[in-house]
């Protein structure tokens, strides 16, 4: 049991790993957030659900909702990490 104990620890960090970028204006009430996870882990669907819990956190800070305008997911693969971008408006 105890030579499982790490590699499954170290593989669920590695799933919840990701850093968000943003909010990066985009225009009136309309931001950017981006993320990436680690290459190998992880998915562009599980990045870009981070990413829209982020903007969802920001405008509902400022008392609002927000309504996504684009998105942009790219999965993991040999030599590339998955990423998300997204695009939205608070309102």
């Amino acid at each position: 049991m105890k030579k499982f104990v790490f590699p499954i620890s170290f593989a669920i960090c590695l799933s919840a790993c990701g850093t968000v970028v943003g909010p990066t204006p985009f225009g009136d009430d309309t931001y950017t957030f981006a993320s990436s996870g680690v290459m190998g882990w992880g998915s562009g669907g599980g990045q870009k659900a981070r990413v829209l819990r982020a903007a969802n956190d920001f405008c509902s800070k400022q008392g609002k909702g927000f309504e996504v305008i684009e998105t942009v997911q790219v999965d993991s693969a040999y030599g590339k990490a998955p990423t998300a971008e997204v695009r939205i408006r608070c309102k």
